[in-house]
């Protein structure tokens, strides 16, 4: 479930404009024509921080662990 940012959601459209890539743009049109996604980037310390994300994109493979989704 996608929560909008103006009920206190995460801002998940502002990462995706963020990354610049050819899958984040396909993906946010997936986004805007109804499909839904989530977003998994928080640590198991909760952390906020992009720099603590262990999430990573190895060969188009995501690799990594995500708690808090």
């Amino acid at each position: 479930m996608i929560v909008p940012e103006a009920d206190g959601g995460m801002g998940m459209s502002l990462v995706l404009r963020e990354c610049h890539s050819p899958a984040a743009s396909r993906l946010l049109g997936e986004i805007a024509s109804g499909k839904t996604e989530t977003l998994a980037n928080t640590p198991k310390n909760g952390s906020w921080l992009a720099a603590d994300c262990d999430i990573e994109l190895v060969d188009g493979t995501l690799n990594g662990g995500a708690w808090f989704v």
